[in-house]
């Protein structure tokens, strides 16, 4: 007799050295860890301690000059680092910074002149998709970090880093292209380094983004699965079940999963609802087609708010085409 485990046991062959249910068992995680961190501050997170300066002193030995240099500078600023390895020092929320880096390793940048980015400064802001390439054609050492919602200038001091960040929003609000942002960059380091009047490299000249920045994008694969493992039925017209949804109750790893997953193989759309989130995530990730809510109880005007929620998500015309089940 067959079960479903072992319709996932791996051929002796199969590549990778990892079974069909070990790879889904590890996409099953990874939507459990997203749903814990919902709502959460994610992302990386500050360290609160200060490294010792004979820590600094002895790591930095026997660094390159121009990166000694930068430690120095960051450290007469913003005082001593927050973590340090052997090769950088990192500190966190020093100034108008959300973080910034120093490394040990030397990167060849010859814009606008011969020099080593060593120091990497970064702020929240999220970058519109369509100008991200206007910004690589402006400078190959600011990085759009689209996902965390941050944007890093590496360069070899604090002052190149805020005139290109200066520089990335005029881009972005439009006030610049990528050419007339690498003039007017040239001729403010040029006039930076004969110390003359340079605001663009010593602050922001504008107002950095308050709140959330960063772009989770969203979920494509649930119906990849299925389509590899052919678990949907083609679409046919006519055929009812296509409007209809269940909508189980109760959600969890066992007898509401195995539920959720037999009626989408047979065409409906599947509503899940759990106490948590992350009750949910593992198991909705991996359906195509399938809604998910979390935090309603057992009383009468929750189960109504359910199903009012479910008909208006295009899943079902009417709240008449609902199949409610109850796994708990």
């Amino acid at each position: 007799m067959s079960t479903e485990n072992d319709k996932m046991t791996p051929a002796p062959n199969e590549p990778g050295g990892k079974s069909a249910g070990d790879r889904l068992k590890t996409v099953a995680l990874a939507a459990m860890s997203d749903a814990k961190t919902g709502g959460q501050q994610t992302g990386e997170q500050p360290t609160r301690k200060l490294v010792d300066l004979q820590t600094v002193e002895q790591i930095m030995g026997s660094w390159p000059k121009m990166s000694q240099a930068a430690v120095r500078e960051m450290m007469e600023k913003y005082g001593p680092p927050n973590e340090a390895m052997d090769s950088r020092f990192i500190w966190y929320n020093n100034g108008p910074w959300k973080r910034s880096t120093c490394y040990r390793d030397e990167i060849p940048h010859h814009f606008p002149n011969p020099h080593s980015d060593v120091l990497e400064c970064v702020i929240d802001y999220q970058v519109p998709l369509e100008k991200i390439s206007e910004l690589a054609k402006f400078d190959g050492s600011l990085i759009v970090e689209r996902t965390k919602g941050e944007v890093i200038s590496r360069c070899d001091m604090e002052a190149a880093n805020f005139l290109a960040l200066n520089m990335m929003h005029e881009i972005v609000t439009g006030n610049m292209t990528a050419e007339q942002a690498r003039d007017f960059l040239t001729e403010t380091a040029a006039a930076y380094s004969l110390s003359r009047s340079a605001p663009h490299a010593e602050r922001f000249m504008f107002d950095l983004p308050q709140g959330e920045t960063n772009e989770p994008d969203h979920t494509t694969i649930a119906g990849a699965i299925d389509r590899r493992q052919g678990q949907r039925r083609p679409h046919r017209p006519g055929d009812e079940r296509l409007n209809r949804v269940a909508l189980i109750t109760g959600v969890g790893p066992g007898l509401g999963a195995a539920l959720a997953r037999r009626f989408a193989r047979d065409g409906f759309s599947v509503a899940l609802v759990a106490r948590t989130k992350a009750e949910l995530g593992p198991i909705a990730v991996l359906i195509h087609n399938a809604s998910a809510s979390s935090g309603h109880g057992r009383a009468r005007h929750d189960v109504r708010t359910v199903r009012a929620s479910v008909a208006d998500r295009r899943c079902s015309p009417t709240p008449r085409a609902i199949l409610r089940l109850s796994c708990r």
